[in-house]
């Protein structure tokens, strides 16, 4: 996959994932509206911060000055 698609899967994946936890959290739990979009809007904080750890690692391999 090129490297200028990576983003825009990740972005899709995290978007479908908070998305997913968002009807899980209002429609299965029966959370009301705004508790389920800041459910939400955190996994997608979190799912973007542990993606950012990745990328910096990945992007720190093999570059030893």
């Amino acid at each position: 996959m090129p490297e200028s698609r990576v983003p825009v899967v990740g972005g899709i994946v995290i978007g479908s994932l908070a998305a997913g936890w968002f009807a899980l959290s209002h429609f299965v739990m029966d959370t009301g509206v705004l508790d389920a979009l800041g459910e939400a809007l955190g996994v997608a904080f979190a799912l973007l911060v542990v993606a950012s750890i990745i990328g910096a690692v990945l992007s720190g391999r093999g570059h030893h000055g």
